[in-house]
């Protein structure tokens, strides 16, 4: 019987029972219209009384059956069509689950033996409804018709104006009228339907074939495994009652047997949904005693509930008797039993009840779990459907023990419901009849109950009690550590025995004790199911693969679902391997093998490269600190503590910005914020740190950014060089610099007030000379006089004593001596083409001294014309040497003239002075006089530049 009819039925003895709701069950069948209630596969599971009159039926002799059955085609008709169109449009609703109109249709009816058999004609007006569940899916169809056989007849007889009466004639033009308003909807898709409903009935039929055929082999194949699994459960059980077997001997044999009996639980429910599928499966209904039935399945609990702490109690009455099927109220108890162990945590509570109420027994199981959703509680019944569907459900099953319970308690014409208990939790309640339908065969003697499935029952809860982590022995510790995560306590008992020959082992249940114990264990390799309570071995690993120290961890895969997209999608992410169960021990061990081999390669080659690091690190002649954007120490090498005065391994102060000097702190600061924003990849300053003892030390330091292997910021690369001897060097300059500025300043001063001295003698011993030659003499002698002053203030006010401008020097110099000369023979013309070179104060003197020498003579050999005294000096640079030369247009050397053995006093200083520069010097007559000096351009002595202010000269 449908889940609509069975819901009316109890809803309506409900609502007779308590006075407050109304009968629907007879509301329905009382309905003035016609109406028929058929399942998805077209069996006539309601019929309202209207509709069994004008078919003359009897309502319990068609429900149950199908459509066609009850109403075929009358055989003496040769065109009937009823059949043919009804079930086309019945096909559509099914499919396209929306509702149908169908054409005035000539469908006869079979009249009652009792009325001499054979068909009656009938014209009918169909209308077929889907009834939608809430997921919208079809759960049945409604068949509504009208009777329009004594109108067809009429009209067809001409004389329907004449006998109707008044009643019938305002019914007969509203039966017309409808029938012409349905005509324009129907008659286009009466035309489709005809088209299509050749090709959707034999698709309808191949479908029905297929589920057919799928039922029949569900069945026969579950059927055929039963028949080993008796044979391997006898056998096995046998053995293990006769005992003396060695313990690891009886362990396996157990454990063989309970997973057997899981097999064969899941067989069982196998078959009997192939059995429900086809409509084989049958009741076998007997004198039952509910009350004793509840106790004895709920017993098989007891151990169990007292060793997880649950409160298990049952409330019945002494004894109850009701005519129903004992074997599948068994299983109804067991599966809501079962159901409620899974979902109760240790020391919750396990309620059992039985009353009644009316004409039923009423069974009650409750417990304190998470209960079921309001949106799951009609989905939860249905066949597959788990509550927790996804890899990480807390636990394991076919999701066919709620969906047995809701057919074995309709079966009975009863049903069953869940809702919210009392005090939280999923409360069940079956409803069954106390008698059984009337003209049921009731057998004496009830079939035997299957203590297999109530032993198994129990079996898989028990296991539960052993699932509880193993942690590795220590005696031996010298092998790898491997870590099991499974929640089947055989499968992972079943693992750890095949390994533990070779390895330590260490156990877990589920995904989030799985990475706790990987955490604190650090295994070699990790063996994972995929599918475990609450969290998956595919969460597991996600999360393992956060943890740095975890990342190369070999992960292998253990499942047994054949998902394609699930085994890549693993691989291709943090899984090393995957394997599908079954397996077999060898395969498994070579693999792990081949994992730990290749592990063991690259830490290898891991520790080689971080000894490198190591060495380079520590033996480095910098200080280096890794260090957290928050400033604290993450790794520093041993150069790091000896510059700021800490022992080897000794703790520094928590964060970089206690060992930064309180007035560097900005500096500091700031290097440290450039870097974390991005702005520069790395800076550098001078700053001054704090050593142990509390003394500053100035530093070079450098602050570049490290980013893991997203690229992104990770930590801090502190480079630390002491520059404190740099540092005291630089003071130390200042400080000659400053003492030399104030040198340089009293010998300014002393030499110019000696040449004013020496230049006002020399004028006195002009002015009373007694002959031309001691004139001449004089005046020679204030002109060298008045060169030293010149160049002695020219060094002095060009302020750079590091170096000097010599072209710029020489510019001067020429400006000077035309002042000098000019207006004692006639005008005095110097061309300068000197280019900028700057030269150390160690080269600028000599080489000044050397200038004023040879302007001098050459002014002295010059044959000034009318255009006075000509004179060229150039400066330049040629083949990486500075080349100076002084030319005149008088007297030209004598032929053979070296310079260099020049007895005159003014050629030999030239000669010496020009060996002090690194240079040589030569002659040549181009015509007139040519001097050239060769010598390095280099600058000579570096040093800061600095403008010196002289001080006004003092009398």
């Amino acid at each position: 019987m449908s889940n609509t009819n069975h819901r009316v039925q109890h809803e309506a003895n409900t609502a007779h029972n308590s006075g407050s709701e109304p009968d629907f069950k007879a509301i329905f069948e009382s309905a003035p219209g016609l109406f028929l209630v058929l399942d998805t596969n077209l069996r006539i599971v309601a019929v309202s009384e209207a509709y069994a009159k004008a078919t003359m039926t009897r309502q319990e002799d068609i429900l149950g059956k199908g459509i066609f059955d009850v109403f075929p085609d009358n055989p003496d008709d040769p065109a009937a069509e009823g059949v043919r169109n009804l079930k086309a449009s019945l096909n559509h609703v099914l499919l396209s689950r929306k509702p149908d109109s169908m054409a005035v249709q000539k469908y006869d009816i079979r009249k009652p033996e009792s009325e001499g058999g054979g068909f009656e004609a009938r014209y009918w007006s169909p209308y077929n409804c889907p009834v939608l569940r809430a997921d919208g899916s079809l759960a049945n169809i409604i068949h509504r018709v009208e009777d329009i056989t004594d109108f067809i007849r009429l009209k067809q007889q001409g004389v329907e104006q004449n006998r109707m009466t008044e009643e019938l004639r305002e019914r007969a033009l509203q039966m017309e009228a409808e029938i012409y308003s349905r005509a324009k909807d129907v008659a286009a898709a009466n035309t489709r339907i005809k088209q299509a409903n050749e090709k959707i009935t034999q698709l309808y039929e191949k479908t029905r074939e297929l589920d057919e055929l799928k039922s029949h082999f569900f069945a026969n194949v579950s059927h055929e495994l039963r028949t080993p699994l008796t044979l391997v459960l006898g056998p096995l059980s046998k053995v293990l009652a006769a005992g003396g077997l060695p313990e690891e001997t009886a362990r396996t044999l157990a454990t063989a047997r309970r997973n057997v009996n899981l097999l064969y639980r899941h067989v069982t429910d196998l078959l009997d949904v192939a059995k429900l599928e086809a409509g084989r499966m049958d009741m076998r209904y007997g004198e039952c005693d509910l009350a004793l039935l509840v106790r004895q399945m709920t017993s098989h609990f007891e151990s169990f509930a007292e060793e997880m702490g649950i409160a298990l109690t049952v409330v019945a009455p002494r004894s109850l008797s009701a005519q129903v099927d004992p074997g599948k109220c068994q299983r109804i108890l067991i599966n809501l039993l079962s159901n409620a162990f899974k979902f109760t945590p240790p020391g919750g509570t396990i309620s059992v009840s039985l009353v009644t109420s009316g004409q039923f027994a009423v069974i009650r199981v409750q417990d304190n779990g998470p209960g079921v959703p309001p949106d799951m509680r009609e989905a939860v019944f249905e066949r597959f459907r788990q509550v927790e569907g996804d890899s990480g459900r807390r636990f394991g099953g076919t999701g066919l023990g709620l969906a047995i319970v809701k057919e074995f308690a309709e079966m009975h014409l009863g049903s069953v419901t869940v809702e919210d208990g009392p005090d939280a939790g999923a409360l069940f309640t079956v409803s069954l009849p106390l008698t059984a339908p009337p003209g049921t065969d009731i057998q004496d003697t009830p079939a035997l109950l299957d203590e297999i499935l109530a032993l198994q029952a129990v079996e898989e809860h028990q296991a539960r009690l052993d699932s509880r982590p193993g942690w590795p022995t220590e005696s031996a510790s010298g092998l790898p550590l491997l870590l099991v995560v499974e929640d089947n306590p055989d499968m992972n008992a079943f693992i750890r025995e095949a390994l533990e020959p070779a390895y330590r082992i260490a156990s877990a249940y589920d995904g989030r004790e799985g990475l706790n114990m990987a955490l604190e264990l650090k295994p070699d390799l990790i063996i994972s199911d995929v599918m475990m309570p609450s969290f998956s071995g595919e969460w597991m690993v996600e999360e393992l693969r956060r943890h740095r120290e975890l990342d190369d961890v070999p992960v292998v895969m253990l499942s047994a679902k054949a998902d394609e997209s699930l085994r890549m999608r693993l691989l291709r992410g943090a899984v090393q391997d995957y394997i599908t169960k079954p397996f077999s021990c060898e395969e498994l061990l070579a693999r792990i093998e081949g994992l730990l081999r290749d592990r063991s390669r690259h830490q290898a080659v891991l520790r080689e490269n971080q000894q490198r690091f190591q060495d380079t690190f520590e033996q480095a002649a910098v200080g280096i600190a890794h260090v957290s954007g928050e400033g604290r120490w993450l790794l520093v090498n041993e150069r790091f503590r000896d510059i700021l005065g800490y022992g080897p391994g000794e703790a520094l102060p928590p964060i970089f910005e206690d060992i930064t000097y309180p007035d560097d702190r900005p500096d500091g600061s700031t290097l440290f914020r450039l870097v974390l924003s991005g702005a520069e990849r790395a800076s550098m300053a001078d700053i001054r740190l704090l050593r142990k003892s509390g003394d500053p030390v100035w530093t070079g330091l450098t602050v570049s950014r490290a980013r893991d292997a997203s690229d992104n910021p990770d930590y801090l690369i502190c480079v630390v060089q002491d520059i404190q001897r740099r540092k005291q060097a630089e003071a130390a300059i200042r400080r000659s610099l400053k003492e030399k500025d104030l040198l340089l300043k009293e010998i300014h001063h002393r030499v110019k007030n000696n040449l004013q001295l020496i230049s006002s003698l020399v004028y006195l011993q002009s002015e009373a000379a007694a002959s031309p030659d001691e004139m001449d003499r004089a005046e020679r002698l204030q002109g060298r006089i008045k060169s030293m002053a010149l160049i002695h203030e020219q060094l002095y006010r060009a302020g750079n004593f590091s170096a000097i401008d010599m072209g710029e020097y020489i510019r001067v110099l020429a400006g000077q001596f035309s002042a000098v000369f000019r207006g004692k023979s006639g005008p005095v013309r110097i061309q300068v083409d000197a280019a900028p070179l700057r030269l150390g104060i160690d080269k600028a003197i000599p080489c000044g001294l050397m200038l004023n020498e040879l302007i001098t003579n050459a002014f002295k050999h010059a044959n000034p014309s009318s255009h006075g005294w000509v004179l060229d000096i150039s400066l330049k640079r040629e083949d990486g040497m500075a080349v100076l030369v002084v030319q005149n247009d008088g007297m030209c050397f004598p032929e053979g003239f070296d310079i260099r053995e020049s007895e005159t006093l003014g050629f030999q200083l030239v000669t010496e002075l020009a060996r002090q520069i690194g240079g040589t010097v030569s002659t040549a007559c181009t015509p007139g006089a040519r001097v050239e000096v060769r010598f390095s351009g280099e600058t000579g002595q570096s040093g800061e530049r600095r403008r010196v202010t002289p001080e006004p000269d003092k009398p």
